[in-house]
C-alpha cells in the first residue's frame, strides 16, 4: 500500500516518494526496494542528472519544519536505508516547488506562501550551508528552475501570476527581473534546450510561452488551446498535458478525469504522438522511454520510433510533408533533404499536379540537376512552370547562359512583354547573365528591354552602345553619361566621344566641361582619375570646341596644369597662321597676347617660344623674351629690323637690369651708318651717366667708326673732359682731407704715449650728477661714478658710452678678416668677384692695411680705449667694497698690454717717487706731486 507524493526516474530505477515517509526505488525488472528516509512523509523528490543523487524535502514530525536531505543511492549502508550526505532544515513553511543546480552547489525552494529560500554551499557533504531569502510573493510559488547554460546562471521563479528571473550578480548584490506579468499552475513550467539555447516553457490554457531570462525576454509563443495540467521536455519534444473536455451537462465522475497527452515536436511544428489516458499524475524519463504515471496507479511506457521508421512509415502513407518536417528537425543535410523533396514533386507529377510539383523541384535547386526538372516541364502547356523555375534558378546564381535564353525565349513564346521587363528590370535581386540577355533582347527586337536590362545592372558600356548605334539618340546619351561616375564617364567619352561631337558639339562640350569642373580633374596621378588632358583627343575634329572647352576649364580649374595654356596658347597660334577671317585672326591675336602677357598663367617660356616663334607670332616672341629677361634678344630683334626708337625705348625700359644694352646700342650706331644720330648721343649720354665704359675706351670705338663725326661728339668730349677734371681735383681735395686727418691722429696717439693727460669731466656720464668719490675716467674724457659704472658696464676695460661705436668699428673689422684656416688671397680674390666696384674693395684694403695680417693685429690691439681709474686711500680695518676689489685685483694682473695703469706708473716714477692719490690729481699739463694723509 503505496501513498505516492511525488515521483520520478533515475539513471536506472524508477524513484516513488509516498506519505509515510519511504523511497521506493523500482529497477528495470519492476523489482520494488525500500528506505525509509522520513518519520512522517516526503513532500518533494527530484533526481540529479548524470549522478546517483537525489534530494528531497519531507518532515519528520508533524506541523515541524520541512527538511531537505541529499541521498547517494550508490553508497547504501544496506538494502532498506539510503546514505544521507547533507542535510539541511528548511524555514517554517510548506514547500511546493524546489530546483537544484546539477552540481549540488545550490538549492532553491519554494512555499506556498510566496517566498522562495536560496541555499548555497557544498550540498554533496554534510557541511553547513548558508540559507538566504531571495524572493517574497503574495501568491504561492508554482515552479522553480535553474539555467545554467550561460555565465551567469540564473534562476526562473514562476508563480500563479507572474515570471521572474533572479541573478546573482556579486556578493550581497542580487538582481530580479520581471519576464511576465502573468503566472501558471504548479507543473506547468519547465527548461528546455531548443535550438541550442536554454528557454522555460511556460503553458497556459490559450497556448505556451517562452521566456530567455532577463526583462522583456518573451520569445516564441506557441498557440495550443486547451487547460493544461502539466508540462514536461524530453529529447526535443515537448509534451504536454490537456485536460479532456467533457460532453456538456455529463458530470464527471470520482477517478473519471482523462487527459490527453501530447508529444509535440517544436522544430517540424507538429504533434508526432498524442493519446487519451487517465488523470496523468506526472511524465519522466527513464530506461531510456518516456514513462506517464496516472492517477489510478498506472504507468505507461512511450517509446520512440527510429528516424528512417518514422520517414518509411509515413512514405507509405504519403505523407510527405509530414516526413520532410521531421526531416528537417532532424537536422537532415541538405541532399537528403533535396533528394525528399525531389520525390515528393515526382509524386505530385505523377498525380498530375505539375504546379505543386513544381514547388518541390524549386526547392532541389542546387542539388539536383536543373535538366531533370527542365526536360518534364518543355511542353506549352507547362512553360508557366518552367518560367517560374528558371526565374528562381537565376535568382540563386545558378543559371547559365543557356538557361538564360531559355527563360528569355519563354517570356518571347508568351508574348508576355510586360514580365518579361520585370524580370530584367524590376527584380533586382534576380541574378543572371547580363550580357546574354541583352544580346538576345537586342535581336528579338526587345531594344527598350535591353536598355533597361543594361541601364538597371549598370552596364553603361551596352546601354551607350544601344542609344547611340541603334536608337541614334544622341541626347539621351548624353544625358544618360551625365548619371555615370567618373572612370565610367572616362570610358565613355574614349569610346564615343567622337562621334558625340561631331553630332552634338555644343552639348558635348558642355559635358566635359561639366565633369571636369566637378571632379577638378588636374592631378589625376595620386587620385587614379583621368586628367583633363585625357579629353583633348574628342576635339581633333573641332579646334573650335577645343578652344572653347579650355577656356572655359580654365576659368573654373583651381590648379590647372601648364600643359592646358599651352595647348590653348597652340591653338590660338593655328587661328593666327591661317590665311582665313582677318576678325577671327585678330581676336586669336589678341587671346594669345592676353594669355602670354598674364601673371596668373604658368607657362615654361622655352616651349611657348618655340610656338610662338612657328607661328612667327613677333608680339607674343617679344613679351616672351621680356618674360625671360632676354632683353639683348629684344633690343637685337628691334636693331634688325631697324626700328630706332624701340631699341632706344628697350635701352631706357631696361638698361638699368641690363646695362649692357647701352653699350650695344652705341656699337651699333657707331658700325651702322644707317643709324640715326639720336641713337648715338642716347647712348653717350647713357655711358656718361651710368659711367659704363671708360673716356679712352670710347674715344678708342669712335675713332673706329668711319661715319661718327667730331661734331656729333664734341659735347660728349668736352663733358667727359670737365668731369674728368672735377673728379681729380676732388680726389686731390679728398687726398688732402685725409693727410691732415692722419697727421692729427698720430699727434693724438704721441700725447697719449708720451704726455700727460688732463681729465677735466665734473659729471657723471650716465646719471649727469656732479661726480663724487669713488669715481672712474677714460683717455676718451667719459667719467662715471663707480656705481654706475658697475650697474651698466659690460666690460671693465671699456668705455660705456663709447662701446656700441668701439664694437660696431670691430666687427667690421672682423668682416674683413677671412675665417681662421681660409686664405686670405683666396678671400680677396671672391670679394673681388662678387663686389660691383672692385677698386673700391682694393682701395679699401689697402686702407685699412689688410694686406698685411700683422698690422691688422696691432691695430686690433691699439683700437681698444683703454681704462684709467682713480686710486681712493681706504682706511685699514673698514672692508672694502667689490668694485675695489676687482680695482686691485686688475692692479695685481700683469697685462701685456700698455694700459692706462702703467703709463700713469710711468709717468709717476719720473716726476715723484713718493705715493700719489690720485683723487687729488690736478693737471696742467703735467702732473703734480701730492703726499697721501696716512690717516
Amino acid at each position: 500500500d503505496i501513498s505516492p507524493s511525488a515521483i520520478h526516474g533515475t539513471r536506472n530505477s524508477i524513484v516513488i516518494g509516498d506519505k509515510n515517509g519511504y523511497c521506493h526505488f523500482l529497477n528495470r525488472s519492476f523489482h520494488l526496494t525500500s528506505c525509509r528516509c522520513y518519520l512522517t512523509s516526503i513532500r518533494l523528490l527530484l533526481p540529479i542528472q548524470a549522478s546517483s543523487y537525489i534530494v528531497t524535502v519531507g518532515e519528520d514530525e508533524e506541523d515541524a519544519p520541512s527538511v531537505l536531505r541529499v541521498w547517494d543511492t550508490e553508497k547504501n549502508t544496506s538494502e532498506d536505508k539510503l546514505f544521507c550526505v547533507h542535510s539541511s532544515k528548511l524555514p517554517v513553511g510548506k514547500p511546493s516547488t524546489f530546483a537544484v543546480k546539477d552540481d549540488l552547489s545550490a538549492a532553491a525552494i519554494g512555499f506556498e506562501n510566496g517566498s522562495v529560500v536560496l541555499l548555497t554551499g557544498d550540498l554533496c557533504r554534510n557541511r553547513s550551508t548558508k540559507q538566504k531569502v531571495i524572493f517574497e510573493g503574495k501568491s504561492p510559488i508554482t515552479g522553480l528552475s535553474w539555467k545554467e547554460s550561460t555565465k551567469l546562471p540564473c534562476l526562473f521563479i514562476t508563480t500563479k501570476n507572474e515570471v521572474f528571473c533572479y541573478t546573482s550578480v556579486a556578493r550581497e548584490k542580487d538582481k530580479l527581473d520581471l519576464c511576465d506579468s502573468i503566472g501558471c499552475d504548479k507543473g506547468c513550467s519547465v527548461l528546455a534546450d531548443l535550438r541550442n539555447e536554454t528557454m522555460l516553457f511556460i503553458a497556459r490554457n490559450d497556448a505556451i510561452y517562452s521566456f530567455t531570462g532577463g526583462p522583456e525576454s518573451r520569445g516564441t509563443c506557441y498557440a495550443f488551446d486547451g487547460e493544461k495540467k502539466l508540462i514536461k521536455w524530453y529529447r526535443g519534444y515537448l509534451v504536454v498535458v490537456v485536460k479532456e473536455q467533457q460532453s456538456h451537462g455529463v458530470p464527471v465522475s470520482e477517478g473519471a478525469e482523462k487527459n490527453a497527452v501530447h508529444v509535440i515536436d517544436l522544430a517540424a511544428r507538429s504533434i508526432a504522438f498524442s493519446t487519451t489516458t487517465s488523470a496523468v499524475v506526472n511524465i519522466f524519463p527513464v530506461f531510456g522511454s518516456l514513462y506517464v504515471y496516472t492517477v489510478d496507479d498506472r504507468i505507461l511506457e512511450l517509446r520512440e520510433k527510429d528516424l528512417q521508421t518514422k520517414l518509411d512509415t509515413l512514405f507509405k502513407k504519403n505523407l510527405y510533408d509530414v516526413a520532410i518536417s521531421i526531416a528537417k528537425a532532424h537536422q537532415y543535410d541538405a541532399d537528403n533533404l533535396a533528394e525528399l523533396f525531389r520525390q515528393y514533386g515526382d509524386h505530385l507529377y505523377a498525380k498530375g499536379d505539375h504546379s505543386i510539383a513544381m514547388e518541390q523541384y524549386i526547392k532541389t535547386i542546387g542539388r539536383i540537376e536543373p535538366s531533370y526538372v527542365i526536360r518534364k516541364y518543355l511542353d506549352s502547356p507547362r512553360i508557366l512552370s518552367l518560367t517560374q523555375y528558371l526565374e528562381l534558378l537565376h535568382r540563386e546564381r545558378l543559371a547559365t547562359k543557356d538557361h538564360t535564353t531559355l527563360l528569355i525565349n519563354c517570356y518571347a513564346k508568351l508574348r508576355d512583354t510586360e514580365k518579361l521587363s520585370s524580370f530584367l528590370c524590376k527584380d533586382a535581386k534576380l541574378g543572371y547573365d547580363v550580357e546574354t540577355a541583352i544580346k538576345i533582347c537586342r535581336h528579338a527586337g526587345y531594344i527598350d528591354e535591353a536598355l533597361k536590362v543594361a541601364e538597371t545592372n549598370g552596364r553603361y558600356d551596352a546601354a551607350l552602345k544601344i542609344l547611340i548605334e541603334d536608337k541614334t539618340e544622341y541626347q539621351a546619351a548624353i544625358d544618360y553619361i551625365r548619371t555615370l561616375n567618373v572612370e565610367q564617364v572616362d570610358s565613355a567619352l574614349r569610346q564615343y566621344g567622337s562621334v558625340l561631337i561631331n553630332q552634338l558639339p555644343d552639348l558635348t562640350t558642355r559635358l566635359v566641361t561639366d565633369l571636369c569642373v566637378k571632379f577638378q580633374l588636374t592631378d589625376s596621378e595620386n587620385l587614379g582619375l583621368p586628367s583633363v588632358e585625357d579629353f583633348l583627343p574628342i576635339f581633333a575634329t573641332r579646334p573650335d570646341k577645343l578652344t572653347e572647352f579650355l577656356e572655359e576649364i580654365l576659368l573654373h580649374l583651381s590648379s590647372p596644369p601648364t600643359s592646358l595654356f599651352h595647348t590653348l596658347l597652340e591653338n590660338y597660334l593655328l587661328v593666327f597662321s591661317q590665311n582665313g577671317d582677318e576678325t577671327q585672326r585678330m581676336e586669336a591675336e589678341e587671346k594669345a597676347l592676353e594669355l602670354l602677357d598674364s601673371t596668373s598663367v604658368k607657362l615654361r617660356l622655352d616651349q611657348a617660344l618655340v610656338a610662338c616663334q612657328s607661328a612667327n607670332f613677333t608680339k607674343g616672341i617679344l613679351i616672351l623674351y621680356e618674360k625671360a629677361k632676354m632683353y639683348d634678344q629684344i633690343l637685337a630683334h628691334h636693331l634688325k629690323d631697324n626700328c630706332w626708337e624701340k631699341a632706344v625705348s628697350t635701352c631706357r625700359r631696361f638698361g638699368v637690369s641690363d646695362r649692357s644694352l647701352w653699350i650695344k646700342l652705341l656699337h651699333e650706331s657707331i658700325v651702322n651708318p644707317e643709324t640715326p644720330s639720336y641713337c648715338l648721343v642716347e647712348s653717350l649720354n647713357a655711358v656718361e651717366k651710368e659711367r659704363l665704359m671708360s673716356p679712352l675706351l670710347v674715344i678708342e670705338l669712335l675713332c673706329k667708326s668711319p661715319t661718327v663725326d667730331l661734331g656729333k661728339t664734341r659735347e660728349f668730349l668736352l663733358r667727359m673732359l670737365v668731369s674728368e677734371e672735377n673728379s681729380k681735383e676732388e680726389d686731390e681735395r679728398i687726398i688732402e682731407e685725409l693727410r691732415e686727418d692722419c697727421k692729427k691722429i698720430r699727434g693724438e696717439i704721441k700725447q697719449l704715449e708720451e704726455g700727460a693727460i688732463v681729465f677735466q669731466g665734473s659729471k657723471c656720464s650716465v646719471c649727469s650728477q656732479p661726480l663724487d668719490m669713488p669715481s672712474v675716467h677714460f683717455l676718451c674724457q667719459h667719467s662715471f661714478h663707480q656705481r654706475c659704472f658697475d650697474s651698466y658696464t659690460e666690460d671693465e676695460n671699456e668705455c660705456i658710452v663709447c662701446l656700441p661705436a668701439n664694437k660696431r668699428i670691430r666687427e667690421q673689422m672682423k668682416a674683413l678678416e677671412p675665417s681662421p684656416g681660409v686664405d686670405i688671397n683666396s678671400f680677396f680674390q671672391k670679394q673681388i668677384s662678387e663686389a660691383e666696384d672692385c677698386f673700391s674693395v682694393v682701395a679699401e684694403y689697402f686702407g685699412k692695411g689688410l694686406f698685411n695680417q700683422q698690422e691688422v693685429k696691432t691695430l686690433s690691439k691699439t683700437a681698444k680705449p683703454q681704462l684709467k681709474q682713480e686710486k681712493i686711500s681706504q682706511p685699514e680695518n673698514e672692508p672694502l667694497s667689490d668694485a675695489r676689489l676687482r680695482i686691485q685685483d686688475r692692479q695685481t694682473f700683469h697685462l701685456k698690454e700698455t694700459t692706462e695703469a702703467k703709463i700713469r706708473q710711468r709717468e709717476t716714477r719720473d716726476f715723484s717717487s713718493s705715493p700719489q692719490s690720485e683723487g687729488r690729481l690736478r693737471t696742467d699739463k703735467a702732473y703734480a706731486s701730492i703726499p697721501v694723509n696716512k690717516d
